[in-house]
């Protein structure tokens, strides 16, 4: 087997394990599809072992591989503790996106998400138009002022997100963004917004877009690096100071439909952990928490929390601009969804992974 060979298998069976990744998270986001425990085990199961698969090609010294075994085996940890199963595909993916091109991965969540929701759409508004009842249940009226339609996903904010990451993808293949290249993904999520009335998806577009009128690097890469333990400061600091005796808290908590009370409530039935809580599960079928660090600080854990910030602490100052601009965005994210946390939903941390495994190599082949 010549060398090219060698390194189009190894690429290959990436793609096709993220592939994998994305399409089973978008049957775990449709409410047409109701996919077992056990078979989502079982696909993460051979999910990770083909990124494992991927890492024992990459021909790694045995000081690295034994530095990514032990690795493995705390993640394996976390997970067994009560840690969410995105966490060992996330680590996986990361790793051994060695020699990738991070392009490709960009088409293929793009083309797997859009294919998701143009289907789920468009079977949608068939029964809508036919006048199937049970199309009448994924609209509803929502307490923010409109009508709120999940299309048959979970729920519309899930709706909103996988809308706003196609918009992202989208716009994170085109380089040296003109002004016309904006038109159409911001239209796009706009008709999302008017479909979903999802506030999260479409503030986090916006966010994106703010930051591009954000050319230094130098600020970019300093927002870059304090932007996960602002958020995850903040979030404690909800949880922990804020009283709903208080009423800008009152009606600050019913702008974002009753998450401020529910993440105090659960932190003060549950505690904060450092490692997984198991029994954190039963706990949050009540509390429903969106914010990521502060389920990580009650159920995840701290020590996930801090796994999530290694990317950001070893991405390279040299990094793209556009690479900063989504790590941020991500950053924001993770205080309104899990989304950006797990690599089968939205792409950001393989994006950093991609800086900080191939930045060197990425950086000659523009020289």
């Amino acid at each position: 087997m010549n060398k090219k060979t060698k390194i189009f298998g190894k690429n290959t069976l990436y793609y096709f394990a993220f592939s994998l990744t994305a399409i089973l998270h978008m049957l775990r986001a449709s409410a047409l599809i109701d996919l077992s425990d056990e078979f989502y085990q079982f696909a993460t199961l051979v999910i990770s072992a083909l990124f494992a698969g991927k890492i024992l090609m990459d021909g790694h010294t045995r000081k690295e591989l034994a530095f990514i075994f032990l690795s493995v085996i705390a993640i394996v940890l976390l997970y067994i503790l009560g840690a969410p199963a995105f966490l060992v595909m996330f680590f996986l993916a990361s790793i051994s996106i060695k020699n990738i091109e991070i392009k490709k991965i960009i088409q293929i969540d793009l083309i797997i998400k859009s294919i998701f929701l143009i289907s789920h759409a468009l079977l949608f508004y068939l029964d809508y138009i036919t006048g199937e009842s049970g199309a009448l249940a994924f609209i509803s009226e929502s307490t923010k002022g409109g009508l709120e339609n999940s299309l048959y996903f979970i729920n519309p904010n899930n709706t909103g997100m996988i809308g706003v990451w196609i918009a992202l993808d989208w716009l994170l293949l085109i380089k040296d963004k003109k002004l016309k290249d904006y038109i159409f993904p911001t239209l796009f999520v706009a008709i999302v917004f008017l479909i979903t009335f999802s506030r999260t998806a479409v503030g986090i577009y916006f966010v994106y877009l703010i930051l591009q009128f954000i050319k230094n690097k130098k600020i970019l890469s300093i927002m870059s690096k304090v932007v996960f333990p602002i958020c995850a400061v903040a979030s404690v600091f909800i949880v922990t100071m804020l009283s709903f005796s208080d009423t800008i808290v009152m009606q600050i908590d019913s702008f974002l439909s009753g998450r401020i009370w529910y993440s105090i409530t659960a932190y003060n039935v549950m505690g904060a952990h450092f490692l997984p809580f198991s029994q954190g599960n039963e706990f949050l079928e009540t509390y429903i928490i969106d914010n990521f660090y502060i389920k990580c600080l009650v159920y995840y854990g701290i020590a996930v929390m801090l796994i999530y910030f290694i990317p950001y602490v070893l991405l390279p100052k040299k990094s793209d601009k556009e690479i900063k601009r989504i790590s941020i965005v991500s950053g924001v994210c993770m205080l309104f969804e899990n989304t950006t946390a797990n690599v089968g939903l939205a792409i950001p941390y393989l994006v950093m992974a991609d800086s900080i495994n191939n930045g060197e190599k990425n950086e000659k082949q523009k020289e």
